[in-house]
């Protein structure tokens, strides 16, 4: 097995770590070089290679590995960030435009709408009073129709 096919390989593989290839060769011509990024590289030496350069590029690597592994965190923050809201707006009545919860406890005649970020700040003990607190409303409508 050759470099490409192993950088190929390494890269068809499901992965959860990021990962930084650098493709060092003693192979210098163009084509070859494009063959190594088209197989996954990311980056690119020729031997014999100067090795202020090599940790130069590892140190690259490194930032590059950090970035995506942070930005794979905020991936998954905001997907469970997004889940909290949907269970909410089945709970919640929230309005879709402009994102404020109804009140149909309120005593103006026209309800009244709040803003939602006070309810997202709560204690998940506070939620659940929110959420009791809605669905007792809930079955009252249910019970007057």
């Amino acid at each position: 097995m050759n470099g490409l096919e192993l950088c190929r390989r390494i890269r068809e593989r499901e992965s959860i770590h990021a990962f930084y290839l650098i493709f060092l060769t003693t192979n210098e011509s163009k084509a070859h070089v494009v063959q190594g990024l088209q197989a996954g590289a990311d980056d690119y030496l020729v031997k014999p290679c100067d090795p202020e350069e090599l940790h130069a590029r590892i140190r690259v690597g490194e930032r590059v590995v950090k970035l995506q592994t942070e930005l794979a965190q905020r991936v998954v923050d905001l997907e469970e960030a997004m889940q909290r809201i949907k269970h909410l707006q089945g709970i919640i009545r929230i309005c879709s435009y402009c994102k404020k919860i109804r009140d149909d406890q309120a005593s103006c005649p026209g309800r009244s709408w709040n803003p939602i970020s006070p309810i997202m700040r709560m204690p998940s003990s506070a939620m659940a009073s929110v959420r009791s607190a809605t669905n007792r409303s809930l079955s009252r409508r249910w019970m007057r129709r």
